[in-house]
């Protein structure tokens, strides 16, 4: 058992000296800002795992940085967050910077399949009209993607929000909306809108925006998933 003991504790200390040796060798500081060499980093084997460990004291997770990893090869400018950073996957580097004030804002950019937040993940699709498909879920979107505005901004509820929940001709403020949908105090902080320009379209997890729903005079459907995130995630 001794043995066993004294024989984990060097693998941690080897894998520690070995990761204090990754981070001389991609973490670069520019005012402020971490940059890491995408060029380098996909370089390494069990790069997903060198990633995690140089991104965990920031926040992240692991499932976003295998996310991250992959969308190096594909998706330059897609972002990543945590509660007090983010991260943007540039051509040639990660930048890594802190959110200023701690506010709690993410985009979604035109063409953007996934999108992470510390809290959530949204999953977007663009369907032609003939193909779409109601389903009645507070936790999937579909709005006219001819009336959204990109990028589209996420963020959390603020006193004087209002809009025009789904049915509805008049518009409602968000908080009253909150207390019709019994939503409990302690989870009021915990609910996010989605912007198109200055107009809530979707009371994330609740209801669409009345003024942006799937009319007959619909093209293009932008179908928006709220994804849980996984238990390795909480």
């Amino acid at each position: 058992m001794e043995q066993t003991v004294a024989k984990m504790g060097a693998v941690e200390e080897f894998f520690a000296d070995k990761m204090e040796a990754m981070k001389h060798q991609l973490l670069e500081s520019r005012n402020g800002d971490w940059w890491i060499s995408i060029k380098k980093l996909r370089k390494i084997k069990g790069a997903e795992i060198v990633l995690f460990e140089l991104l965990k004291p920031y926040g992240f997770n692991f499932a976003q940085s295998v996310d991250v990893i992959s969308a190096t090869a594909s998706h330059p400018g897609k972002l990543f967050y945590s509660e007090t950073h983010v991260l943007n996957v540039d051509r040639d580097h990660l930048v890594l910077s802190e959110i200023q004030g701690n506010a709690l804002t993410f985009q979604i950019e035109a063409g953007d399949e996934l999108v992470t937040t510390p809290y959530f993940s949204l999953q977007c699709r663009t369907l032609p009209k003939e193909s779409f498909a109601l389903v009645a879920s507070g936790d999937i979107a579909f709005l006219d993607l001819g009336k959204l505005r990109f990028p589209l901004q996420i963020r959390q509820w603020q006193q004087g929000d209002f809009f025009y929940p789904l049915g509805m001709k008049n518009r409602k403020k968000l908080s009253d909306f909150m207390i019709d949908e019994k939503i409990p105090v302690n989870l009021k902080s915990k609910v996010f809108v989605l912007l198109s320009g200055e107009d809530i379209v979707w009371v994330i997890g609740h209801r669409i925006d009345n003024r942006y729903k799937v009319t007959d005079t619909t093209r293009e459907v932008c179908q928006i998933s709220k994804l849980p995130h996984h238990a390795e995630n909480i």
